[in-house]
């Protein structure tokens, strides 16, 4: 008779008993993320992720980058030049392994080698080809370079679903056009807490002003949610050392992308 493999506990243990755990991820190179958002992030003692492309902005601060890399903060990839979806159309197998390849490479030879940094779908997309429905020739690519790939979109993550050799992990971007504010960073992160799961937060933006629009966030925001997850039991981490954690503490991982 075959045993059926059992389901963990539904309850993950993060490090020193933190409710969940919470990771700060930011997209493209955005000037005001060397300006803004890692200095607050360091002045309440967290790293993030940032997910660079081959960007003028992003050329033109390679120093600022390696320093923010050397610190601590992740450096991931975020293709090479953050193609859209209609040029996604258009791919196959090889245009998309040269894609994330090309972006990989760029980053290792610029920013420093770091065998376990993780890639961002560019704008959420996950297929290529026609109509976008080929996600196992993404996947596979990815595959070749990364052990973790971040969406765009989606709830909390359950580390019971993070394995490898490529996990897909579902973030949350939060639209001030919508009204948008702390309270909705609050729940995404409290119904993390409620579970024991891990939320992934998308930024875009971090501006001075009090006004944001679309995807900007205000930096008093930003440092409201700071200081949030500083006062909770909250283990805020990149996106990378995550992973790696759970990684190691999976017994029995499995195998195969799980894609959204």
């Amino acid at each position: 008779m075959t045993s059926r493999a059992r389901r963990p506990s539904p309850h993950w243990t993060w490090p020193d008993g933190a409710r969940a755990a919470i990771s700060l991820t930011y997209d493209d190179g955005r000037l005001n993320h060397l300006d803004m958002a890692i200095p607050d992030l360091e002045q309440f003692g967290f790293r993030g992720t940032f997910y660079l492309t081959y960007s003028p902005d992003a050329r033109r601060s390679l120093h600022r980058w390696r320093a923010a890399f050397s610190r601590g903060h992740e450096i991931g990839n975020h293709s090479y030049n953050h193609p859209s979806k209609e040029a996604l159309s258009g791919f196959d197998a090889g245009d998309i392994l040269a894609e994330v390849g090309r972006g990989a490479s760029w980053l290792t030879e610029n920013i420093g080698p770091d065998p376990e940094r993780s890639f961002a779908y560019p704008h959420g997309q996950t297929g290529i080809g026609a109509g976008n429905v080929d996600r196992d020739a993404y996947a596979t690519a990815i595959s070749r370079y990364h052990h973790v790939a971040r969406l765009a979109d989606g709830p909390p993550n359950d580390p019971h679903d993070v394995r490898l050799p490529l996990t897909i992990v579902h973030a949350s971007g939060f639209d001030c056009s919508n009204g948008s504010l702390f309270r909705d960073m609050w729940n995404y992160c409290e119904a993390a807490g409620s579970r024991g799961h891990w939320a992934v937060i998308m930024f875009h933006d971090v501006i001075a002003g009090h006004h944001p629009v679309g995807n900007q966030m205000s930096r008093h925001v930003h440092r409201q949610l700071l200081s949030y997850l500083r006062s909770e039991k909250f283990w805020v981490a990149p996106v990378k050392e995550v992973a790696g954690y759970i990684f190691q503490h999976t017994n029995g991982g499995g195998s195969g992308a799980r894609i959204g």
